[in-house]
């Protein structure tokens, strides 16, 4: 036997020790979106917050030095940064997937890592040819 969605809110409201009133004059429906809204936000807040984990930062350059587990670019204003290149690492080149080797000095590149202690990791490795 089943009861409806407003007997259930009712009980767990008293079981809670809230005082639950079952004479409100508010359309039943109503009071549902006052209880769904805020569980769709903190739903919401928590997607974006996943996506944004994933995502990681974006570094530019172009790339210095290159091996099977390591990448380095130098940034516009010279400085290098050292990669670990991620085993599942999704590697592109003029926006088609491509093997490692395919890669060469002085490509510029988009590399998007997240931070592993002290190490960046390298999850997309994005690289045009230069002009």
């Amino acid at each position: 036997m089943g009861c409806s969605f407003h007997d259930a809110i009712s009980t767990t409201a008293n079981n809670i020790g809230y005082e639950y009133e079952s004479d409100i004059t508010m359309p039943r429906h109503l009071s549902m979106h006052r209880l769904l809204l805020p569980l769709l936000f903190v739903a919401v807040l928590g997607t974006m917050a996943i996506a944004q984990d994933y995502k990681g930062h974006k570094y530019q350059g172009t790339i210095d030095s290159i091996s099977n587990s390591k990448i380095v670019i130098r940034e516009p204003d010279a400085k290098t940064i050292a990669f670990l290149i991620a085993p599942q690492a999704k590697i592109m080149r003029d926006n088609r997937p491509a093997p490692l080797e395919a890669l060469q000095r002085d490509d510029v590149a988009i590399i998007t890592a997240e931070r592993d202690g002290n190490l960046l990791v390298a999850l997309t490795i994005f690289v045009v040819e230069p002009e």
